[in-house]
C-alpha cells in the first residue's frame, strides 16, 4: 500500500498582489490546527501582502499534518504553508 500524498499549501506568485512582487507576505491567522480534517476550497488562513489580504484556501480535501509557517511570521511566494494528506 502506498504511502498517502502530502500535498504543499502555498500562495503562489501569480496570486501576489501586482504592487508587492518584491514584499513578503505576512500570516494573519490561521483558522485550522494539525489533525483538523478539511474540504478542497475551505479556508485556512488569512495573509497579508502590502496591505492585501489573501484568504489561503486548501487546494484539496484531507488532513492538515503541519502547519509550516506560523501565524505573525513571514514567507516569501511559493514557499509551503502548511502540508495537507490528501484524502483518499
Amino acid at each position: 500500500m502506498s504511502e498517502p500524498a502530502l500535498v504543499e499549501v502555498v500562495v503562489t506568485q501569480a496570486d501576489w498582489p501586482a504592487e508587492g512582487k518584491e514584499a513578503d507576505g505576512l500570516i494573519k491567522d490561521w483558522e485550522v490546527q494539525v489533525g483538523d480534517t478539511v474540504q478542497e476550497g475551505d479556508l485556512l488562513a488569512e495573509a497579508v501582502i502590502v496591505k492585501t489580504t489573501l484568504e489561503v484556501v486548501a487546494p484539496v480535501s484531507g488532513v492538515v499534518k503541519e502547519v509550516v509557517v506560523g501565524k505573525g511570521k513571514l514567507f516569501k511566494p511559493d514557499a509551503p504553508l502548511a502540508l495537507l494528506e490528501a484524502a483518499s
